[in-house]
Parts: structure tokens; C-alpha cells; sequence
């Protein structure tokens, strides 16, 4: 292939282009917020860990054995132990709640259920009584519209199976007290 482009001379000629140089130390900041990420981390997991014996309660008989597994997995602390059966109590015993908690009844705890488009959902705690259905999900955090849609797509799914949506109910887990938010979602 022949050369398409002239070649351009070089000169000799240089350019100066200023250098700025500034004292990076004066503009450097460390972050030192490893004590609110850890703060963070400890909340995660003190949520988890209510979660997770939630996940492993059909009725209140359950929650001694369901906290000493927890304890002898490692991931609840002795300390949070009484705080953390307190918040249980109130979630098992609560007016609107404590029905969802009878063992004569058909609970379904962490499910993977598909649906019809194939996504797979894992509801918190489906509860059927013949042929009504009701569903709990626990939360941490502050209310989102994202949570009614979520449960509302749960409830959709059994309704497509021919039940009864009894109650759709979303149950806030409350760090900084032992009440927790009940709303029921319509």
C-alpha cells in the first residue's frame, strides 16, 4: 500500500507548559467512618438474626429452640438475646398478628415459590387456612411503596392458584425499640 498522508517535519521548537503543583496534603481527607459502618454491620446483622428465627417459628413453642440455634451458630450475641426474644414476643403475641402463629395451621416459612413468568420470589411466611391465604413479610427500615407492591405480587401469585387473599400484612422490624409497625396492606 502506497503512503496516503504527508509526511510532517519535526522541529525543534519546545513548548513549555506550566506545572502546578499544590500541597495534596492540605486537600487530603480520610474518612473515619468505619464506626458508623460497623454500626451499620452490627444493626444488618442483629436483623438478620430476627429473621432468621422468624424463619424457624411455626408457633411460640418454637422460639426458645429457634434462639438457641442462632446462639450456637454464632449469630446472635449473648447480649442481644433478651432484646431480641422481647422483639419476638411482640411480633408471635401481637392482637393482629398472634393467629398467624398457630400450628394447626399450614405455615409456609421462606418458600421459593415460581411464577407464572418463571421468577422466583421466597415469601417471608405464608400461612394457609384451607383455602385463604395470608402472608407476612418482615422488613427493616422505613416504609416503601416497593414493599405493598412486593407482597402484592406474593398475594397474586396464590390468588392465580385458586385461594382466597385473607391478609397482606408487612410487619417493620424496629432497631431502636422492641414495638414493631404492622400495616396491613390492602
Amino acid at each position: 500500500p502506497e503512503r496516503q498522508s504527508e509526511p510532517k517535519e519535526s522541529t525543534d521548537e519546545v513548548e513549555n507548559i506550566p506545572f502546578i503543583c499544590n500541597d495534596w496534603m492540605r486537600n487530603l481527607r480520610v474518612s473515619t467512618n468505619s464506626e458508623k459502618a460497623q454500626k451499620l454491620q452490627d444493626l444488618t446483622a442483629y436483623a438478620n438474626a430476627i429473621h432468621s428465627i422468624l424463619s424457624n417459628i411455626i408457633s411460640i413453642e418454637d422460639l426458645d429452640k429457634a434462639i438457641d440455634t442462632e446462639i450456637r451458630n454464632g449469630l446472635l450475641k449473648p447480649e442481644e438475646i433478651e432484646s431480641v426474644r422481647s422483639k419476638i414476643l411482640n411480633i408471635i403475641t401481637h392482637p393482629n398478628l398472634e393467629k398467624y402463629f398457630d400450628k394447626n395451621l399450614v405455615i409456609l416459612n421462606e418458600r421459593d415459590f415460581i411464577d407464572q413468568n418463571g421468577e422466583v420470589f421466597r415469601a417471608d411466611r405464608v400461612i394457609i387456612d384451607e383455602q385463604k391465604v395470608s402472608i407476612l413479610d418482615y422488613k427493616t427500615g422505613v416504609q416503601d411503596i416497593s414493599h405493598h407492591s412486593q407482597i402484592d405480587h406474593y398475594a397474586n401469585f396464590f390468588k392465580n392458584l385458586g385461594y382466597q387473599i385473607d391478609q397482606k400484612i408487612l410487619v417493620y422490624l424496629r432497631n431502636d425499640s422492641d414495638e414493631n409497625e404492622i400495616v396491613a396492606v390492602n
